[in-house]
């Protein structure tokens, strides 16, 4: 192919007032760029979040449902502190993003998170169906038994402080401060490891990752000070790499893309993946598969579409390699 990469030389930021665009030459520094199959999000060095794309069910966060071909400032909404402690420049910094196949997550760095787009399935907020078009805050109830609270958070003391987002087609997964996973949205194949398939409005916990952990005949794994490092997401599959190097998946595997050796069975509780001494674990909300970087820096793959057919175990990718 002959196409070539262009800059972006337009962008629509919003006035002073948060009430209207207008088009800007000004050079923005953009620190993470995220793509889904039809629509993009950008992040900056002030931690402001601009998006384009396809915006059929308000995945852009912009309001509406009207598709751009330019990036837009998003609005992210602020709390009466913020409004009285931060200035237009710093408001509402945004750390993250996770893109789904038509909804968005949205991650600021003091762990409050929103959300937008399409919510048939009540990945974002519990009324299910109708789309969310701006950003819409998510409140996380932490388990009975975990009374921790967050130093910098004056939320109620039963919400989660949100650490790490993922997204697949319908489904939503968060990491929190407390170590703890939790998942809601379509659960179909399994997806969102709870031990069933019923899909949920509410985020829900994702206890066989802490049973998982806390196992062990003398010291569990919880003991010798094992947690989640990083999880990530497939299109119907969870991804959940712990600190030691395990790995452990569910979901969808038609594919082999669960790492089990096996196909054609959805998991729906987490699972032991045939993967040793994983540093970093990467997927999205279109791909049947994943790839996994291990301490040596050689990258695995799992999955559908690469190279062969199916890749039921993670095979080793001989092109290429990372520096370390």
């Amino acid at each position: 192919s002959n196409t070539k990469f262009e800059a972006v030389t337009e962008v629509y930021p919003l006035n002073e007032d948060d009430t209207e665009y207008s088009m800007s030459s000004e050079t923005y520094t953009f620190t993470k760029v995220v793509g889904s199959q039809h629509f993009s999000f950008a992040l900056d060095h002030n931690g402001d979040v601009w998006s384009t794309g396809v915006n059929s069910h308000g995945q852009l966060c912009l309001g509406d449902t009207t598709s751009r071909d330019r990036f837009h400032q998003v609005q992210i909404p602020e709390s009466d502190k913020d409004t009285e402690q931060r200035s237009f420049s710093s408001k509402a910094r945004i750390v993250d993003i996770a893109l789904g196949e038509k909804h968005t997550l949205l991650l600021r760095e003091d762990g409050v998170l929103w959300g937008c787009g399409w919510n048939q399935f009540g990945q974002i907020l519990p009324i299910k169906g109708d789309n969310v078009l701006s950003p819409s805050k998510i409140m996380i109830d932490a388990p009975d038994n975990n009374d921790e609270t967050s130093a910098t958070d004056d939320r109620p003391i039963n919400h989660e402080v949100v650490t790490q987002i993922a997204a697949g087609r319908g489904q939503s997964y968060f990491l929190t401060e407390s170590g703890h996973i939790y998942a809601s949205g379509t659960n179909f194949h399994g997806q969102l490891c709870l031990g069933h398939k019923n899909e949920m409005s509410l985020p829900s916990l994702v206890a066989g990752v802490d049973k998982y952990l806390s196992e062990g005949s003398d010291f569990s794994l919880l003991d010798e000070g094992v947690k989640v490092k990083h999880i990530a997401a497939g299109r119907s599959s969870l991804y959940v790499l712990l600190s030691d190097g395990q790995m452990l998946s569910c979901g969808k595997n038609i594919h082999g893309q669960l790492g089990l050796g096996v196909v054609d069975r959805d998991v729906d509780t987490p699972t032991v993946m045939d993967v040793a001494k994983a540093t970093r674990v990467f997927s999205s909300s279109s791909s049947f598969g994943a790839f996994f970087v291990n301490e040596d820096a050689t990258i695995y793959r799992v999955g559908f579409g690469f190279g062969a057919r199916e890749n039921w175990r993670p095979t080793p990718v001989s092109r290429w390699s990372l520096s370390t």
